[in-house]
């Protein structure tokens, strides 16, 4: 009997449409695609699940640093991979709504129940409430509106009366002048004189101000229309290349080192880089050599990072990956040191990872 009391409680309605209730961006601009979105861990959790549902290759995810390429910043990222747009598209779509079986399947106990009915009827108390507090609030504005009204009315009048006064003083003054011009005449004279000088020597003075200030606004609306012409990305990254010469950041490493890692990791990044260049014959001794890969190094970004590094002919050439991916960067690494730039052999990594 118990157990039919607690089935006729109405169960819980799914929270489905979460990816409609959360902002989420499909990021493809770069070297790796993204999937980019708002909301908790729980959320990011279950869209992870669908998307591996539909059949997508979900590479990693963790929480968001920076803005994506449409300026704006999400709570997580989501690596996936790009074999297949089609199978992307599809998971992404299908996301948009999660089955109800996912959100309860039990449904609510009877005193959850209870307890959300008690809920229910404080909130419409409050309701009441500020029903209420609404009403007097709106009695009072309109009790304001009306002594404003009124005191505009008599600042109408109290300005007429203060025009005719300034008229009248305004009139009283020019008599005083006039009088004052014939009796300091010559010393007026003088005065005005003076004052020509001085206001010649204003406008060149402001002549030049503003040749200046044209050069200055000239120079500033060149900078901006460059900033407006490219994004946050485009601008960051030539920032970055311009500040770095003579370093070459190779495959995903702009977007890992934009989009992924976290501030302090970039600063390592950075003094790693600094120390290369400014101990070209030095800077080897610390670094782990890689066997598999003739002249390149290794170095740890916390436990999950790894940056690789070569330099030849005065040129840094720079790797950011995961340490997951190790395998495929070595075989990548070792084909781009001997010209097979891009080399994408399943097959040839297989036997790669036999020959190691």
């Amino acid at each position: 009997m118990e157990h039919d009391k607690i089935a006729a409680c109405p169960k819980r309605e799914s929270s489905s449409l979460f990816m409609n209730s959360c902002q989420w961006y499909y990021d493809d601009t770069g070297y790796y695609h993204y999937l980019l979105l708002n909301g908790s861990l729980q959320v990011r959790n279950m869209v992870i699940a669908q998307l591996r549902k539909n059949g997508v290759k979900v590479l990693c995810s963790n929480k968001s640093f920076r803005p994506a390429s449409n300026g704006l910043r999400y709570d997580w990222y989501i690596r996936i991979s790009d074999e297949s747009s089609e199978s992307i598209k599809k998971a992404l779509s299908s996301c948009r709504v999660l089955p109800a079986k996912t959100a309860d399947e039990k449904g609510l106990k009877k005193e959850d129940y209870e307890q959300l009915v008690r809920q229910a009827s404080v909130w419409k108390q409050y309701n009441i409430r500020h029903k209420k507090k609404i009403a007097e609030l709106r009695k009072q504005l309109q009790e304001k509106y009306s002594e404003i009204e009124r005191l505009r009315s008599g600042m109408v009048l109290e300005t007429s009366e203060m025009l005719e006064l300034y008229k009248e003083e305004n009139d009283q003054l020019r008599k005083q002048k006039n009088e004052l011009e014939k009796f300091y005449g010559e010393e007026i004279e003088k005065l005005e004189e003076e004052k020509r000088g001085l206001e010649n020597q204003c406008c060149i003075l402001q002549s030049q101000l503003d040749s200046f200030a044209g050069k200055g606004s000239d120079s500033s609306s060149d900078s901006s229309d460059c900033a407006n012409s490219s994004d946050a990305f485009s601008v960051y990254r030539r920032t970055v290349e311009i500040l770095l010469d003579g370093v070459e950041l190779l495959r995903g490493s702009w977007d890992v080192l934009y989009k992924e890692l976290h501030p302090d990791l970039i600063f390592e990044v950075w003094r790693h880089i600094k120390e290369i260049r400014e101990n070209p014959a030095e800077w080897r001794r610390q670094w782990k050599k890689l066997h598999a890969a003739e002249d390149w190094y290794e170095r740890h970004l916390g436990k999950r990072w790894r940056l690789y590094c070569s330099q030849r002919n005065q040129k840094i050439r720079v790797l950011i990956s995961e340490k997951k991916d190790q395998l495929k960067d070595l075989y990548y690494l070792k084909n781009y040191q001997s010209g097979n730039q891009g080399a994408n052999n399943h097959g040839g990594e297989k036997r790669f990872a036999a020959e190691r």
